[in-house]
């Protein structure tokens, strides 16, 4: 990615200001955010010597971990995902997204707090609020997790079973491989992000040996041009530890906030784009920053394009606290202690505090 911009300094966490949110303007220049190979410490060759591989491993850690020091962004190329597999996930997205709406919305959200299945393109409310123009289809874990009380709110939370569409017929089979593997690429990039902050390498497991991160397809249906610099995804920080995303192609749009602009984000064929979520930077107490991102109508004709992006959203055990770790404690200069654990606070951030408040009680909400 060729840098045309300074390197974006991140904000902290949650900085969603009114003057963020206002702040419509396209942006004129693409941040500078680091191009990371990760294939020397995902595919190190099997006579490699333990030093040398340990040793590639750490440098990777280091360069994925300083680029979320700076950003809260990383492009990685060398991630080990089949190509074939990039592209039969989205292939078979824009053959759903394709469909009749009301065959898609017979795999609608059962409920407003059960976030699997079909979420269609919002209608207007008629409030000021800019909506997302977009549409998902979102799955959970393919082996469903049953630590839940049956009927509970909590199991319509974070346990609710991915719902399936009759067509695509394939469909279901690529989502799935698709999350299986995206599930085992995150788990080693989180042992990274532990390296390269001189954690123990396994520091994050036991917080996702029971998580609930959702995968989700998006589809930006074409716009005209009297669309160029409305608003296509508002802006916002991920709720999870960290985003994989996939773009297979970009005509434009997707933007980061630092240093008081918007910057766009390059595009390399064949990359993931890496993001720090709220869960992340708490953990790390600030030192990898969560970044305000949005998307844009792009000018011209590639407003006409339409966009699509597949992401999947790490997110821990529900139960799982989001303290600093007690070694970045003082460490990030924020020192910020919350007793909220994992679940709760991703919930409110999709649902609202007095949406979840309502069904699990204050209590649940911040324990």
């Amino acid at each position: 990615m060729s840098p045309t911009a300074p390197t974006p300094v991140a904000e902290p966490a949650f900085a969603l200001t009114p003057e963020i949110v206002k702040d419509v303007a396209a942006s004129e220049a693409t941040a500078t955010i680091a191009l990371i190979d990760l294939s020397p410490a995902l595919a190190a060759p099997a006579d490699q010597d333990p030093v040398s591989r340990e040793q590639a491993e750490k440098q990777v850690a280091d360069l994925l971990v300083g680029s979320f020091r700076e950003t809260g962004f990383a492009v990685v190329t060398g991630h080990q995902v089949p190509c074939e597999l990039l592209d039969a996930m989205a292939a078979v997205s824009r053959a759903f997204f394709a469909l009749p709406l009301e065959e898609k919305l017979r795999v609608g959200f059962p409920s407003p707090e059960v976030i699997r299945g079909y979420e269609p393109v919002p209608a207007p409310d008629g409030s000021d609020r800019e909506i997302n123009l977009m549409e998902s289809f979102l799955i959970n874990q393919p082996s469903q997790v049953r630590d839940m009380a049956p009927g509970s709110a909590q199991e319509r939370l974070w346990r609710w079973p991915s719902i399936w569409p009759d067509q695509p017929v394939e469909l279901q089979g690529v989502f799935e491989r698709y999350y299986r593997t995206m599930d085992a690429l995150g788990a080693r990039l989180l042992e990274l992000v532990a390296l390269g902050l001189d954690l123990p390498r396994d520091w994050f497991a036991d917080k996702f040996d029971r998580h609930f991160s959702n995968l989700a397809s998006n589809h930006y249906p074409p716009l005209d041009d009297t669309a160029e610099g409305q608003i296509r995804n508002r802006p916002h920080t991920d709720h999870g530890a960290m985003t994989l995303l996939h773009r297979p192609s970009e005509p434009g749009g997707l933007e980061v906030h630092a240093q008081g602009h918007w910057w766009r984000v390059g595009f390399e064929p064949g990359s993931l784009v890496l993001n720090v979520g709220d869960i992340l930077d708490r953990w790390t107490n600030g030192q990898l920053p969560a970044t305000p991102h949005r998307v844009l109508v792009p000018a011209g004709a590639a407003a006409r394009q339409g966009r699509q992006s597949i992401a999947l959203f790490q997110q821990p055990n529900p139960d799982a606290s989001v303290a600093p770790a007690p070694q970045l404690a003082a460490a990030g200069g924020r020192d910020r202690v919350s007793l909220e654990a994992a679940g709760p606070h991703i919930s409110r951030k999709e649902l609202g505090s007095a949406t979840v408040e309502a069904l699990l009680g204050r209590r649940e909400t911040s324990r």
